[in-house]
């Protein structure tokens, strides 16, 4: 994780806004974010901010600022989704159709795939960004076990300290248990995406979240997860998800189509995991159809 420190406070005043606009709005987050013209006093802004690969934690100070992140801005496929806790004055949301204002004490979540506006005052704010899928992670899991599992919630309860640290330094040492589960979900939701590529590999998987492939395979060893039984188990549900529906369809193209290459040990895989072969799924499936 990476630590980013930027201050307005050496610039010249004019150059100020321009900057802030140009290097935070669009470089960081690709938002428009424009300086309230009716702010009394010259502009400033200042940020710490804790960068990992798929995680963000930040504290800002600044002056008055409008956010926009307009329909033209969505093609960046951003679908993460930030948490603000103003500390300083409320602030004016409007997100879709939702409409209010967050007080000291409260936070509200934005979405980056729709757009977005916001106004913000004088204020100090901080905030966490994070991927959707993640939070698609957590939920998939808490959903499996009735639960949130352990695992998740100290992932979460580190997210929070980060959140509440009182330095920037702080914000790093908290964040960083955070990122390994993060990193984790992150791939998982891309080897479920991706699990009928015939050939799928960790390079793939772990370059999809800006990780190398030795980045990638000890991110999940540290997990005690294995990407090729991920893989197997993800392409497992495709064909568990074509068997229960009892369409006809031969059982080798069914695990074809889901990826695997070796049909021998694709039955090992599928007996040892649904306690029955693929012939009495698929059977069960065209029953209960």
């Amino acid at each position: 994780m990476s630590l980013i420190r930027f201050s307005t406070d050496a610039l010249p005043t004019r150059d100020r806004a321009p900057v802030f606009r140009d290097l935070v709005g669009r470089r960081f987050i690709n938002t428009e974010m424009m300086v309230n013209p009716a702010y009394p006093r010259p502009f400033y802004f200042s940020m710490a901010l804790a960068m990992g690969e798929t995680v963000r934690i930040a504290e800002v100070d600044f002056a008055a600022v409008d956010v926009h992140r307009r329909a033209a801005d969505l093609h960046d496929g951003d679908d993460g989704v930030t948490c603000f806790l103003p500390t300083g004055v409320p602030v004016r949301s409007e997100h879709r159709d939702r409409r209010g204002v967050i007080r000291p004490g409260g936070a509200v979540l934005i979405g980056h795939a729709a757009p977005g506006a916001s106004c913000w005052p004088d204020n100090h704010v901080t905030l966490l960004m994070f991927p959707r899928a993640y939070l698609r992670s957590v939920w998939r899991d808490a959903e499996a076990g009735a639960g949130v599992p352990p695992a998740v919630e100290r992932n979460l309860v580190a997210i929070v300290a980060g959140l509440a640290a009182h330095t920037a330094d702080g914000m790093r040492r908290a964040a960083w248990p955070a990122l390994g589960p993060a990193r984790v979900a992150a791939m998982r939701e891309v080897i479920a995406r991706r699990a009928a590529e015939p050939g799928l590999s960790m390079r793939e998987v772990a370059a999809a979240v800006g990780l190398s492939e030795r980045s990638g395979h000890l991110t999940f060893a540290a997990a005690a997860l294995s990407f090729s039984e991920c893989l197997a188990g993800a392409r497992l549900d495709l064909v568990r998800a074509r068997l229960e529906t009892g369409r006809p369809g031969r059982i080798i193209d069914i695990a074809l189509d889901a990826g695997f290459g070796d049909v021998a040990h694709f039955n090992r895989l599928f007996r040892r995991r649904f306690a029955m072969t693929p012939s009495d799924m698929l059977h069960r499936g065209r029953a209960t159809a």
